[in-house]
């Protein structure tokens, strides 16, 4: 079910830049057809009105495309929410209608929405999908400059039209068109994010292998032995004292043997199933709190 879920959103997604790339080539057809008029060339009637009904259908499916996609992605977004939710053993960040309101209420809409799956981004990381959310910014800027840049195109050139400024309808259509573009990539880097969080998500979802790919994680069933110091056995007072919580067990302390509990991924010591530093499922290793 997870993979159809995403499968959907990212087909959706890519629904969403097949009609960004149509409509910003179609632009820029009408920039020649702009140019032409400016340099006294007649234009046929024909390609004019063949022109103006392929703009009518490319902004009929990109409405239809930005729905469809919308649905798809929260959809998504709401599955991967609950479902790291339910991993990682804490709370929800943000309300289900939150989650999704954010992205209509203005003012917010500029960026919530890019704060919400960046949060998701972040909670999700683990040693092998460290933070790294420059994607999730990258993404986000790309499509608010690019709605933007599309919108003052479109204004742009109906004030051209309107006074019957050809050079500022075709400086309008050029905007739109580099608008057309952002969203485009912006959608590129969507898929990106999706597909990662999807698999940062796999990750803490079945047993971990260690910090490093292939690498074999130690054995938590038999208390470790130190490579050197004091013998295995009960550590000093002062030890257990000065242990920090947060802190890997420390070789040659006698804290391998103390039966502290730690997260066998990132070595930090851990009371509950999940490590709240990585994000393992200790239960799947045999520790126990």
């Amino acid at each position: 079910m997870s993979r159809v879920v995403s499968g959907l959103a990212v087909a959706a997604v890519v629904a969403g830049i097949l009609v960004e790339v149509l409509n910003g080539l179609h632009l820029l057809q009408g920039i020649g057809f702009v140019s032409d008029a400016l340099a006294g060339v007649p234009i046929d009637p024909s390609s004019a009105d063949q022109y103006d009904q392929t703009g009518a259908v490319l902004a009929a499916a990109w409405v239809v495309a930005l729905v469809a996609g919308a649905i798809a992605v929260l959809v998504w977004l709401e599955r991967a929410f609950s479902h790291a939710a339910s991993l990682t053993g804490t709370p929800r960040v943000v309300s289900r209608a939150m989650a999704v309101l954010y992205w209509f209420i203005p003012i917010l809409s500029f960026y919530k929405p890019a704060v919400v799956v960046r949060g998701l981004w972040n909670r999700l990381s683990t040693p092998v999908h460290p933070r790294r959310d420059r994607v999730v910014v990258a993404w986000w800027l790309l499509w608010v400059f690019g709605l933007v840049a599309s919108r003052v195109g479109t204004q742009a050139f109906d004030s051209g039209v309107a006074a019957d400024q050809l050079g500022f309808a075709s400086t309008g259509l050029a905007i739109s068109a580099f608008g057309a573009g952002l969203c485009a990539l912006a959608g590129v880097l969507l898929i990106a994010v999706i597909v990662e969080i999807e698999a940062r998500l796999g990750s803490l979802a079945k047993p971990h292998t260690g910090a490093a790919a292939g690498a074999e994680a130690p054995s938590v069933a038999t208390p470790l032995v130190p490579l050197h110091g004091p013998a295995p056995g009960p550590p000093p007072t002062a030890a257990i004292a000065n242990y920090a919580e947060d802190s890997p067990p420390s070789i040659g302390t006698g804290m391998e043997a103390a039966g502290v509990r730690y997260c066998p991924s990132c070595g930090r010591a851990r009371a509950g199933r999940f490590c709240a530093a990585c994000g393992m499922d200790l239960d799947s290793w045999g520790v126990r709190a």
